[in-house]
């Protein structure tokens, strides 16, 4: 059971982890009833600790203080806010648990660092918090071999963005699903381990860009105008943008911010890890009406969209196959020949990026249409010839 002398032991210890019995309803911040595994580890100090459920395993965010009044407040407010889906203003919360707004906000804050998935949106110039759709804090969670499979397999895929805190989420969410896969799996929980395996080839580096990702993703989740300084290849100096965020897109193994370009007053895709700094302003900014980023996405054949032009690409018998066998683009179709080969044909916007890809398929690939593109490939082929001429000469 609960009590003085457990909270005691919160309070004194900064980081513990041990085995309890806990209850399976929670009308109070906590019970003890029940045959089911508690485990408390310690996320980071904030000014009270933080319950949160998730299946048989419940964990605590515990601070330098522990106050029964803080907890029990806390409790409340993470109930109010699951039970609604049209979210909560900043007075509608201050009236519900009498406290002051100031005491409002920072048990707000407090969800968000031990990880709640809070969400803020301005509706008729008012702001109103919520958790993101689907999200229920006291659903119990019972997952499937293949689910967990899925899972851990997800964990592989991302292994991409080390360093950012998708990965790192979802490091964390199976070393707690882990927890409880080994006390009833074990043989399962090791060949989850053991079993799967994934490649990535040309991954980005995030590792140094942990500072840029919070105020990335708080800027994405309430609406708040961003101040960039951005690094671009071609460019000798840092760039200043003020953007708003729309979209965070993971394409090719790499994470991308779309947005409102202020300046350019359209929108424009920045590389994450090009991002020198983010700074939050205290702007907020009501979404575009005409921002469809599935239609953009479509016209681009990678990241470069606008209008498109219908590309016809000939491959020979040998490389039909290869060339047919993955979706290149959302808009291809294919015609088979006679004699084996294939016709890929696709609209997108920029050529120059279907250049690049259809290079490296070398004499097996033949561009029907457009014309421009098949002499721009020819003047990169002969370049190419001409440069390792050039560098035989020297050697």
């Amino acid at each position: 059971m609960v009590g003085q002398r457990g909270l005691e032991g919160f309070n004194n210890n900064r980081s513990l982890c041990f085995t309890y019995l806990h209850g399976s309803s929670f009308s109070r911040p906590y019970d003890s009833s029940g045959h089911s595994f508690l485990t408390v580890t310690y996320v980071m100090p904030l000014d009270s600790y933080v319950l949160a459920r998730s299946g048989l395993t419940i964990y605590f965010a515990i601070g330098e203080t522990v106050r029964g009044n803080q907890v029990t407040r806390q409790w409340r407010l993470v109930r109010s806010l699951s039970a609604t889906t049209r979210g909560r203003s900043i007075p509608d919360l201050q009236r519900e648990l009498d406290v002051t707004s100031r005491t409002v906000r920072r048990d707000l804050e407090a969800l968000e660092h031990a990880g709640f998935p809070l969400i803020s949106e301005t509706r008729r110039g008012e702001v109103l918090w919520r958790f993101i759709d689907g999200y229920h804090p006291e659903s119990p969670v019972a997952l499937t071999s293949d689910e967990l499979m899925a899972l851990y397999f997800s964990r592989r895929l991302l292994e991409p963005l080390c360093g950012t805190p998708m990965y790192e989420g979802i490091q964390s969410a199976l070393q707690k699903i882990g927890a409880v896969v080994s006390l009833r799996m074990p043989s399962l929980r090791g060949s989850l381990d053991s079993g799967i395996s994934v490649s990535s080839f040309g991954r980005k580096n995030y590792r140094k860009s942990g500072h840029v990702f919070d105020r990335l993703m708080r800027g994405l989740r309430n609406h708040f105008t961003l101040e960039l300084e951005y690094k671009a290849p071609k460019r000798e100096q840092v760039g200043s943008y003020r953007l708003d965020p729309y979209k965070l897109w993971y394409q090719d193994h790499g994470l991308y911010v779309v947005g409102w370009d202020h300046d350019d007053a359209d929108f424009r895709v920045f590389a994450v890890e090009r991002i020198i700094t983010v700074k939050l302003t205290n702007q907020r900014f009501e979404p575009r009406e005409d921002f469809n980023f599935h239609a953009l996405k479509n016209t681009a054949f990678r990241f470069v969209w606008g209008e498109p032009k219908q590309v016809r690409i000939r491959f020979s018998a040998d490389q039909a196959a290869y060339a047919t066998e993955r979706v290149w683009h959302v808009s291809q179709k294919i015609f088979e020949q006679e004699d084996g080969s294939v016709i890929l044909q696709f609209s997108v916007a920029d050529l120059s990026e279907v250049k690049r890809w259809l290079i490296g398929w070398g004499a097996a690939a033949e561009v029907l249409e457009p014309g421009g593109l098949k002499d721009d490939i020819r003047r990169e082929c002969a370049a190419i010839a001409n440069s390792r001429r050039s560098w035989e000469r020297k050697g």
